[in-house]
């Protein structure tokens, strides 16, 4: 399949593509599981490359860097979440602009709906653009830029630290990345998991406790810093997170905007003047 991307504009940053990363996202994405696209649709937001062309108006890069897209290519920029630096969340006018299988213009983007990384380039405004350094190793890094930053910025949030505790839920792709975080920032990992490949731990980081060690657990809060551990196979567990019930309530995964609407901060209500009752 052959699509265009834009013009280089003042502000955009052109990419040739080295790596894309493959997302558990591009899977729903093309079972057309969360929601409606526009077909054929190419995915892919774990996107890093060399730059070969920037605009009159950049700044932070030059063509010759390595660089990196994620899973957000544009949003509003004016409204309090964006100036909150959750663009993620944006509640300006069009929203937050994914990096494949949302409306634009077609001044914006040829075609009408943004394309992903599953592709030869890739032309990006620099505020969405992640500057990669030199040292780093480039065909491993592409999920940092979605499952890293998934688990890096609640750590970030919450202000996790050397030598405090950090319980993983889960050994999958997000948490694997999450103990490897982990363990670089200093952090005291333990693992809950019902996967029996706790033997790959070490070679992800250490020292690290498996709780228990090579036994399937399903875990309840009953109180505060309490959690009990039981045997089980944890699907109850993972259903509850998973799918959260569909419009049918028969356990379909939720549309995408469902599932990012729960996770927004919600702002305290201010308070309306009441209004004159007319006479």
């Amino acid at each position: 399949h052959t699509f265009n991307r834009r013009a280089v504009g003042a502000s955009d940053v052109h990419i040739k593509i080295s790596y894309s990363g493959i997302c558990h996202s591009d899977i729903h994405t093309g079972l057309g599981e969360w929601g409606e696209k526009s077909y054929p649709l190419c995915v892919g937001h774990e996107i890093l490359g060399k730059v070969v062309s920037v605009g009159a108006k950049v700044t932070k890069f030059k063509v010759g860097d390595t660089a990196g897209v994620g899973c957000m290519v544009d949003s509003c920029r004016a409204c309090p979440e964006c100036q909150d630096g959750d663009e993620q969340f944006c509640t300006g006018p069009g929203g937050s602009v994914g990096t494949y299988g949302t409306k634009q213009p077609e001044d914006k983007v040829p075609g009408g709906v943004t394309m992903g990384g599953y592709s030869s380039d890739i032309v990006v405004d620099e505020a969405f653009v992640i500057r990669v350094p030199e040292k780093m190793n480039v065909a491993a890094a592409t999920p940092l830029l979605c499952a890293g930053i998934t688990c890096y910025s609640p750590f970030k949030n919450h202000g996790i630290k050397a030598g405090d505790h950090l319980g993983i839920v889960g050994l999958g792709g997000l948490g694997h990345m999450a103990v490897k975080i982990g363990a670089a920032m200093g952090c005291v990992v333990t693992v809950i998991t019902r996967c029996a490949c706790l033997a790959l731990l070490p070679r992800l980081a250490s020292p690290l406790r498996c709780d228990p060690p090579l036994c399937p657990v399903a875990v309840a809060a009953q109180g505060p810093g309490e959690v009990r551990h039981g045997q089980g196979d944890g699907r109850g567990q993972r259903d509850h997170l998973d799918r959260r019930g569909g419009d049918d309530g028969g356990g379909q995964v939720a549309p995408l905007h469902l599932q990012l609407d729960r996770l927004r901060p919600r702002r305290p209500n201010v308070p309306q003047p009441a209004q004159e009752q007319g006479h």
